[in-house]
């Protein structure tokens, strides 16, 4: 992807009816769920309602989901957590059949979920887009206005508002951010914060995974007492960018 000196943001506040459930563990009959959803897919909810507008397959060029026609112009998914969340798993019977044998199983499984408070919005979501989105915008606004779930198609999602605008780059190394980055981009950070390592989707096509590159994404949000925070960051000189988004900031790879 090109580094562009123009970047636009579109600013979502999703409202999560019950939670999510977005799969942690790939190749693996496990099922547990992230405790915050992944860049990955906060990028397919938005590719859902695109695809939608444009009529396109639910699978694109070799298999690909179609949120990979997104990587292009995502530079950043910056989300911030409104609420308390809550990790939880059901076990629950899973059959399937074996064609070549000509047999039924089942086995148990735990189904991880991740439930909310009515909090509203419950995450707020920026994605902060290249210059050569600039022709895209009008569908990608309409497309974040039609983001109906979050992860799995049960996790039911309604948006309340939308903003958007230019992103400008703010001239300092430090910032108060209360949105997740790539923990890598940090020389410093002060406050309670979380990670998760999630699939790097600058590196990795969106729905192919059997070679998936991960990286460390911090999250401000205090997974013992439920709450969400803000961290103050020092980045890493000519390695990170602060942009600022309306009335907040969020960190990205310069």
């Amino acid at each position: 992807m090109k580094n562009n000196s123009r970047f636009f943001y579109i600013k979502t506040h999703l409202n999560l009816h019950w939670g999510f459930s977005t799969r942690k563990i790939l190749f693996s009959k496990t099922r547990d769920s992230y405790l915050i959803p992944p860049p990955t897919t906060l990028i397919g909810a938005l590719a859902y309602g695109l695809a939608r507008i444009r009529k396109y397959p639910e699978e694109g060029d070799r298999g690909l989901s179609t949120a990979d026609y997104l990587r292009k112009y995502v530079k950043s998914v910056n989300v911030r957590v409104n609420t308390a969340l809550h990790h939880y798993s059901d076990l629950s019977r899973i059959w399937w059949y074996r064609k070549r044998e000509k047999k039924t199983k089942f086995d148990a499984v735990a189904l991880g979920k991740v439930y909310t408070h009515c909090n509203d919005p419950a995450l707020t979501v920026t994605y902060i887009l290249v210059g050569e989105a600039e022709n895209e915008l009008k569908d990608l606004l309409l497309a974040s206005y039609s983001i109906s779930r979050v992860g799995v198609k049960e996790g039911i999602t309604s948006v309340s508002k939308v903003e958007y605008g230019v992103a400008e780059v703010v001239s300092s190394n430090e910032a108060e951010t209360s949105y997740s980055f790539w923990h890598d981009l940090a020389e410093i950070i002060e406050g309670d914060y979380m990670t998760q390592s999630v699939i790097d989707f600058m590196r990795t096509s969106i729905g192919d995974y059997s070679r998936a590159a991960y990286r460390v994404q911090a999250y401000p949000y205090n997974p013992i007492t439920k709450e969400p925070t803000r961290v103050r960051v020092r980045v890493r000189a000519q390695k990170a960018l602060i942009l600022k988004t309306g009335n907040e900031v969020v960190i990205t790879d310069a």
